[in-house]
Formats: C-alpha cells, sequence, structure tokens
C-alpha cells in the first residue's frame, strides 16, 4: 500500500508516506486540523500530516471491525464499526458517544448535523458530536441504505438503498 500527495495542478508527487502497518480501506481529509486520516476494515486508524504524509496523532487502535470514518468539524471522528455508529474523541481515544446500533452509512451536513442511514433503510438524523436525536427517524430508502450524499446547503439528501433505488 503507498499514499502520495499529488499537486492537482503538475500531476507531480509533492509527498509519499512512509511505509504503513495498515492496507487502507478509505482515506479523508481533515483540512481543519491539517491531516489525512486512513482505516483499515480492522478498526486501525492512522493519521498522516496533509503537507508532508508524515505519521501524527491519532494512531487508534479500536479492536472493532470498522466499514466508515467520517472527520468531524472541530474534533472527532465518528466510526461504523460492529457496535454501530460511535464518535471517538481523537484527543483521548475514548468512546465520545454511541454507538447507534444498525448503522450502516452517514453522511456529515454543512452544519454539522450527522444522518446515519441504518440497516432498516431509515434515516436518523442526529448532532455529529453528542448522536443527540434531533428529530424522529425518516423512512429514507428500501433495504438497507449504502450510501448518500447531501447538497451544500444541506436541504436535500440522495440516498440509495440496498434495492438500488435513489431517492432525493
Amino acid at each position: 500500500f503507498s499514499l502520495a500527495l499529488l499537486d492537482v495542478d503538475t500531476a507531480v508527487a509533492v509527498a509519499s508516506a512512509p511505509p504503513l502497518d495498515i492496507v487502507a480501506a478509505e482515506v479523508t481529509h481533515d483540512a481543519e486540523a491539517g491531516r489525512v486520516v486512513l482505516f483499515d476494515g480492522f478498526g486501525r486508524l492512522r493519521a498522516l500530516s496533509s503537507t508532508s504524509l508524515l505519521p501524527r496523532d491519532p494512531t487508534l487502535d479500536l479492536g472493532h471491525r470498522t466499514s466508515s470514518v467520517t472527520v468531524l468539524p472541530g474534533g472527532g471522528i465518528v466510526v461504523i464499526d460492529d457496535r454501530g455508529v460511535v464518535v471517538i474523541d481523537d484527543s483521548t481515544d475514548a468512546v465520545q458517544s454511541g454507538p447507534i446500533p444498525d448503522g450502516a452509512q452517514v453522511v456529515l451536513g454543512p452544519d454539522g448535523t450527522l444522518v446515519v442511514g441504518r440497516e432498516d433503510g431509515t434515516l436518523r438524523v442526529v448532532d455529529g458530536a453528542s448522536l443527540a436525536l434531533r428529530g424522529p427517524d425518516l423512512p429514507g430508502a428500501y433495504g438497507s441504505v449504502r450510501a448518500m450524499a447531501v447538497s451544500a446547503d444541506g436541504g436535500r439528501l440522495v440516498v440509495q438503498s440496498g434495492v438500488d433505488l435513489v431517492q432525493l
């Protein structure tokens, strides 16, 4: 597994990550904290500097099978693992809130709201940091939620379900 930082204008690698102890399933950029966060399916999270790709905190081994990671503005990492959806405090490595069981997908809105797409197709709208409910569950999809995207203003949500139906 290799990771390189490319200059978009020139397509030249400006930094390469040193050898890593994980094969990343997904990589996300946390511009606010100046880091790239990657994880594997075994619950190992690694952070790298977004300018040099050198290792930095957090380095977490959650001990749970992980399928998704989302970085919250202002700190905290939303993880979907075998417990459900949890928020990890990245300064203490402890579970800050959750779990919300049966979480299949998450998407972060522009105001810090988190939408959790669940295995039964319902959508749960919660506060990103505390996972406190912000209203009743919404009937969002038919079958398990596979993918979601939110509009820039947070007013629209696209949901793809397990039966390959896309709703707007």
